[in-house]
């Protein structure tokens, strides 16, 4: 039907019943079900990253987390120097135990005219352990310096002390485009107790190498470091509150024929192999180095017996050791090694029998059978802190026959049975197990050499020079009997007097004969003497840093330690030299001792515009602070030092005397609490405890105050013997008494 509409116009409507026709539709592509899950895959991703991306940059701008670059850049001079990442290692250890670069890891960014750039990398043997300005890449330096005169040699100590492989590749990987001509690789101890390892304090197994990578990869991030973070706050208490070298690992034996280890010479090969890849794409040469051992003077640190020993077996091998050891402790040395056998055939894989054979064969003078049995000891040791035959022959393979590929192969350890006794290398060579003395250094440098000459001369460089001799290399680094005798104290003090060192065979001899040699190097050492070779030295190469900071311990010897003005010269020329960060700490302690504390505020804030988290110029700062009176100030930097390095003692006692000196008692037995906590069983404990038995005096708590004081003098003695101690300990025992 028809009606009118409001403009009436006619217009039809349908009849009820009646369908009414539908109006025309503009047709539209219809979208796959494929591109369909297409978007919505994208938005899932897309839409996750861009938000991680937002939160990865805003944790930059606010400061969390670290760098992960082995090197930084820093412009001093009108220069870009480049400078060791003091946090580096980060990624691999728990922050409070991390190991940190030589500090004498500076150099151009822009390689000088004429220069030869050459990195070494390793652990602490290659690093130099006690002493890295006497490593084998110094001694290196040197002779090639005097082989090749119109050539500078530049030997960057890259290596750090714990490390292994995993870290080794990414140190490579940032030193690589430093416009570097050769690294030279010395590592393979720590493969087992290095990060990701079996051994290792910080994993239980070896992850598969794709596992290693990707984990490194997530904690290069802010947001991977932060939940990194989170983790270990929320494990509080696993991880060991400060660094205390190989005792860390005293619980963490692994057997030889352990499942895991096939999967640490896996991995070993596979980051040797990326190393060298690494090396070649940058353009760099590459010299891998096998490493050598002590075997002869080094016993095995752990012995464990084979798995599934029965009863009755056991006992046999149990009577024939003990006879065994009774006849060696005897000189019958021909009954005891009877005995042994007689063991070995039962279980031959105890370390400790390996060696005490090696031992006797050695005293009945069939010296191959001996170094067969030191090598047996070695592979069969549970604490595996020495580079084994496997890690040595994986060395060769990845290096034999590629020097077209300018990757060439050292025999550093045919090099020391070349130089020991009886060609078994032992203490000629070594402080204890892989630490090198100065003979060993020499020999490792003198080893790498034509290697290095086959890298010059593929770049046209030639010499008909001598190479120098030990006696040479001496002279030009003024190594005298003072660093000699030194060197060995450090090494007593700072490892062989402590965790597994402590238990090994015939230990305590072993002290007694190196107390006897330190003795006899200090008696016969005349420190003038010494000092005008380093003089000489210092003479004929002026600019060599390392002679003028290597003399400052020589000079405190010859008493001019009350010198203060003296020893500020001598710093303030080396950081002329080099702005290495030793040299600022000790200017800035020299200003400090001379009460000249602007100066001395105005030094260690340079060195923390070069190393932000240089935990003593944050302790020596908060002391400055104190003694002006600032002493929110000295709270701030006495934390700030404890939160980067918890292990030094100095720094409780100036946060508690700032807490004692604004009436913050309790926190100033806090404080000295937190401190005894971590050293309990060092003399410093004895520090601590007068502290508290002062703190507590005055707070008016007599009674603990005397046990405290007590304790200090039963832990230094030495203590009860200071006038001004027995005054305190006098008034807080007269205190009781009223």
């Amino acid at each position: 039907m028809f009606f009118k509409n409001l403009n009436g116009e006619c217009q039809f409507m349908v009849r009820k019943g009646k369908k009414r026709p539908k109006p025309a539709t503009v047709q539209r592509p219809q979208t796959s079900a494929a591109k369909l899950w297409l978007f919505r895959l994208l938005a899932l991703i897309l839409i996750p990253t861009l938000l991680l991306g937002v939160l990865e940059a805003g944790l930059r701008l606010a400061g969390v987390g670290y760098p992960t670059r082995a090197i930084m850049e820093k412009k001093i001079g009108g220069k870009t120097l480049c400078l060791p990442n003091t946090r580096f290692t980060w990624r691999y250890f728990p922050s409070q135990i991390a190991r940190e670069f030589d500090s004498s890891l500076i150099f151009e960014k822009e390689k000088p005219a004429r220069t030869f750039r050459i990195f070494t990398v390793g652990a602490s043997a290659a690093m130099g352990i006690p002493e890295p300005m006497h490593n084998f890449g110094r001694y290196l330096e040197v002779m090639l310096s005097g082989l090749y005169p119109d050539i500078r040699f530049e030997v960057n100590n890259a290596a750090i002390t714990a490390v292994n492989s995993h870290v080794v590749r990414d140190i490579v990987r940032d030193c690589a485009g430093y416009d570097a001509d050769l690294f030279i690789v010395y590592l393979g101890n720590n493969e087992v107790v290095g990060p990701f390892g079996p051994s290792t304090v910080f994993a239980q197994t070896p992850p598969a190498l794709p596992l290693v990578r990707a984990h490194l990869a997530v904690k290069s991030t802010r947001i991977g470091q932060m939940l990194d973070g989170l983790i270990r706050s929320a494990a509080d208490g696993d991880t060991p509150p400060k660094w205390e070298g190989l005792a860390l690992f005293m619980d963490k034996q692994v057997r030889h024929d352990a499942d895991a280890m096939e999967a640490v010479y896996r991995n070993f090969e596979k980051n040797l192999r990326a190393i060298c890849t690494t090396a070649r794409d940058c353009g760099s040469a590459v010299v891998l180095s096998n490493v050598a051992v002590n075997l002869k003077d080094c016993p095995p640190f752990a012995s464990l017996h084979q798995d599934g020993l029965s009863e009755a077996p056991m006992q046999a091998w149990q009577q024939a050791w003990e006879q065994g050891c009774t006849d060696q402790a005897a000189g019958r040395c021909e009954q005891a090694l009877e005995h042994y056998l007689t063991a070995a055939v039962i279980d031959e894989t105890y370390a400790e029998l390996q060696y005490r054979m090696g031992l006797c064969y050695w005293n009945l003078e069939d010296f191959e059978s001996s170094r067969v049995h030191f090598q047996k000891a070695v592979q069969y040791d549970t604490l595996r802190f020495r580079a084994d035959a496997r890690i040595n022959e994986t060395i060769r393979r990845v290096a034999e026959g590629r020097e077209q590929d300018a990757i060439y192969f050292a025999n550093s350890v045919a090099a020391f049975e070349a130089a020991s006794p009886n060609g078994t290398v032992g203490e000629e060579l070594f402080y204890e197990h892989v630490h090198m003395n100065f003979k060993g250094n020499y020999t490792l440098a003198r080893a790498l050499v034509p290697a290095v000459e086959k890298v010059l001369s593929a770049k046209g460089m030639s010499s008909s020079a001598a190479i120098l001799t030990e006696v040479q290399v001496a002279e030009r680094v003024a190594y005298t009997d003072f660093e000699h005798a030194y060197f060995l104290e450090r090494m007593v003090k700072e490892m062989m007097n402590k965790p597994p060192f402590t238990q090994q065979l015939n230990h305590d001899e072993w002290m007694r004969e190196t107390v006897a040699q330190i003795n006899r190097l200090r008696q016969s050492c005349d420190v003038q003497e010494c000092l005008r070779r380093y003089d000489a030295a210092i003479e004929a190469h002026p600019e060599d840093w390392r002679l003028l900071a290597s003399q400052i311990p020589l000079r405190v010897q010859a008493g001019e330690k009350s010198d203060l003005k003296s020893v500020e010269s001598q710093l303030r020329k080396i950081l002329h030299l080099c702005p290495v960060d030793f040299a600022y700490e000790g200017l800035g302690q020299n200003l400090f001792n001379q009460g000249r504390l602007g100066e001395a505020k105005d030094v260690l804030n340079q060195l923390l515009d070069l190393k932000p988290n240089d935990a003593f110029a944050h302790y020596l700062l908060g002391e400055i602070a104190r003694r002006q009176h600032d002493y929110a100030e000295a709270e701030k930097r006495g934390r700030r030092a404890i939160a980067l390095a918890p292990t030094i003692p100095v720094t409780y006692i100036m946060l508690a005397k700032t807490y004692d000196e604004t009436q913050a008692t309790d926190k100033a037995v806090r404080v000295l609490n937190e401190a005894l906590e971590i050293f309990s069983e060092t003399k410093d404990a004895g520090r601590f405890h007068l502290q508290l038995g002062n703190i507590l005096f005055k707070a008016g708590d007599s009674k603990k105050a005397l046990e405290h004081m007590d304790t200090a003098f039963r832990i230094q003695p030495e203590y009860a013997e200071n006038e001004d101690y027995k005054m305190l300990y006098d008034r807080i025992r007269s205190a009781l008494k009223r």
